[in-house]
């Protein structure tokens, strides 16, 4: 797993995907000074070939707001969206992975 590690005196952003329309995204960067992330589970997964995946699932707070979000992401770090109690949508690869 890739990881960032920003430079002294600067503004950790975090970025949102959000599906607009069939294979459109909306990326918006948003500073995250005020976010704190929980790991809350982790999800054992596989592609139709056999490919091995851990999907990381993340509760989202803000110390302003009492508002929570659940992201999913995997080791790797592409941004997953639930479909379903059984798989997980990889949004840049357009690809359905299963729970194992």
């Amino acid at each position: 797993m890739a990881e960032f590690v920003p430079e002294k005196n600067t503004t950790p952003f975090f970025l949102t995907l959000r599906l607009c329309r069939q294979n459109i995204y909306e990326v918006q960067f948003s500073e995250a000074k005020d976010m704190n992330y929980v790991e809350t589970k982790r999800f054992r997964c596989s592609n139709g070939e056999g490919r091995n995946y851990t999907v990381i699932e993340q509760m989202r707070t803000s110390r302003r707001s009492v508002n929570t979000r659940t992201d999913y992401v995997t080791e790797e770090g592409d941004v997953a969206e639930r479909l379903d109690d059984g798989s997980f949508l990889l949004l840049l690869s357009n690809e359905v992975i299963r729970v194992s």
